[in-house]
Formats: structure tokens, sequence, C-alpha cells
């Protein structure tokens, strides 16, 4: 259970931190804003993307890399045939490097919330005890006799009393 919500938890961080470097560095590097059509194209690449990195059990720092780039490229890809944005120069070679150093500080973001999720959830598995259960055939059900079958609490014979309805003056 808490490899699948690592996996979730996984594809998750993928996907939303590839979505939020992208379209910052495209914005630093001279493109527009991410236009609504261009910023929900993005969210689809990224979740996609993301998607896939949750897809495995277990994955190495190097493919989560590999991921995190991927959905970057096709992310920028996406905004710059929406908006319409050429690359050169200089800003090109600072775009790439910014995409770079965030895929693997990225990578090793979320492998270490990872091992920390898996560590804490294992400790917490250790500390709190399991849920309390009770055999079946410890739990007993009294039937109701004599007297107390057929007399009704008060509250219930009150209940019905008086009008229904709106006030008379209304």
């Amino acid at each position: 259970m808490a490899s699948d919500v690592n996996r979730v938890l996984r594809g998750a961080s993928v996907g939303a931190l590839s979505a939020i470097v992208t379209a910052a560095a495209h914005s630093a590097g001279g493109g527009a804003h991410p236009s609504e059509a261009g910023s929900l194209l993005l969210m689809v690449v990224c979740a996609v993307i993301g998607w896939g990195a949750a897809s495995k059990r277990e994955i190495s720092r190097h493919r989560l890399m590999g991921a995190l780039v991927a959905a970057q490229a096709l992310g920028h890809l996406v905004l710059s045939a929406m908006d319409g944005h050429p690359h050169s120069g200089p800003a090109d070679s600072r775009m790439l490097w910014a995409h770079l150093m965030a895929a693997v500080a990225g990578a090793y973001l979320i492998g270490a919330a990872e091992r920390g999720a898996r560590r804490a959830a294992s400790t917490l598995r250790r500390v709190v005890p399991g849920p309390a259960t009770v055999p079946f055939d410890r739990i007993r059900c009294v039937p109701v006799t004599g007297d107390r079958a057929t007399r009704t609490p008060r509250l219930v014979d009150l209940s019905s009393t008086g009008t229904r309805g709106p006030p008379s003056a209304a």
C-alpha cells in the first residue's frame, strides 16, 4: 500500500514540477505567458509523463531525470508552438541549462521525498499498533424481551404530539 502511495506522489511530483518549471522557464526566456490553451496542453503533456513515472514500482534516479527532461522538453515545444515563439541566442543556452539543472535537482528532491515517505511510513507502522479486531464469536446480540419490548421511550411518545406545519398566523 505504501509503495502505491509513493508511486502516485512520484507521478504527481514529476507532472507538477515539470509543468511549473516549463511555464516559468518559457516566460523567463522571452516567451509570452502561456495562454489558456497552451497551459491546458502543457498540463496534459506533463500529466502523461507523470503517469508514466508512476507506472513503475521502482524507478532509478536517471530515469526520473529523463522523465523530467522529457516532460519539460515536450512542454516547451507545446508552448513554443502555441505562442509562435522562436528561440535563438544566449537566452537559449541559459534556458537549456536551467531546464537541465531543474531536472537534476527535481530528481534528487523527488527521490529524497520518496525515501523519506517510505521511512516515515515504516516507522509509523512500527510505532502505531494495528487496528484492534474483535473475534466474531464474542459479538452477541441480546434480544429485548418482556416489559422493555412493549414500552416506548417518552421522547418518542412526545415527538408526534402537537401541530405540524406552519404557525396559524401564516
